[in-house]
């Protein structure tokens, strides 16, 4: 079993899920409801058998696991090396398991928006028999998982100049007023504050799919494998192909 960090958690009582951020607001209010409604009940959110451990007076608050993964669970596995990711991602070969990589885990994200009573059960225990698949590298004769960042959750040093899958529901918008260089700016749905920006290509922008071309501001899911680099208070990165960057709008 690999000891890592967690920024959300599954509440098991509740069959919902919950971020670092919002029970951490929640242990503060030192009302008793963070003792009568959630210790206790903190679960692995991606194969839902993993207990976790919450630790709000860290450094950085955060989950780890205190339990057995789900066999296919992509947390059994250590964390690939950015050598590791780099090869990977710069293999012709592997363009299209990228990309259902990075659409996997918007589906992830989307089963997080409705309680995990509402999904029936073969379909749950079919995504948790994929994860393993989804979210790890072959690295010869072992698998290593690919390291997940929700762009919505604090950043720290660890997050940046290593190759990682980051994704989230945010704020969108496309600036295309440089010919060369496309920029897709994110900002948090909640205050609009920019979270980064991401740098394509005009060659890229224009194999990229229609559905993730729009105009103004809009609301949707998004993932993306890159860098995330960090310049004085803003955060950067860019896509190298098309296949790199997915996006579901808000209807």
């Amino acid at each position: 079993m690999v000891n890592v960090k967690f920024e959300e958690c599954y509440l098991k009582n509740k069959e919902d899920f919950i971020s670092v951020e919002d029970l951490f607001q929640i242990h503060n209010k030192d009302d008793g409801s963070y003792e009568k409604f959630y210790l206790g009940n903190f679960y692995c959110s991606e194969c839902f058998c993993a207990q976790l451990s919450f630790h709000p007076n860290a450094q950085t608050p955060h989950f780890r696991s205190n339990g057995i993964h789900n066999k296919h669970c992509s947390y059994n596995f250590m964390p690939a090396s950015k050598k590791q990711i780099e090869e990977y991602c710069n293999d012709q070969t592997n363009r299209d398991a990228i990309n259902r990589k990075l659409k996997s885990c918007l589906e992830l994200l989307r089963e997080q928006g409705q309680q995990i009573n509402e999904m029936p059960k073969s379909k749950r225990n079919k995504n948790q028999s994929k994860n393993g698949e989804y979210y790890t590298v072959d690295t010869g004769a072992t698998k290593r998982t690919i390291r997940r960042k929700k762009l919505t959750s604090q950043f720290v040093e660890d997050d940046y100049n290593i190759p990682m899958i980051f994704y989230g529901t945010v704020l969108l918008e496309w600036d295309l007023r440089k010919d060369a260089i496309k920029f897709l700016r994110i900002r948090n749905t909640n205050k609009c504050a920019h979270i980064c920006s991401i740098s394509i290509s005009k060659n890229i922008y224009s194999y990229m799919d229609e559905s993730m071309k729009f105009q103004g501001k809009r609301f949707g899911k998004i993932a993306f494998l890159s860098y995330m680099e960090k310049k004085d208070q803003f955060k950067n990165c860019k896509i190298k192909y098309s296949t790199e960057l997915v996006i579901y709008l808000e209807i």
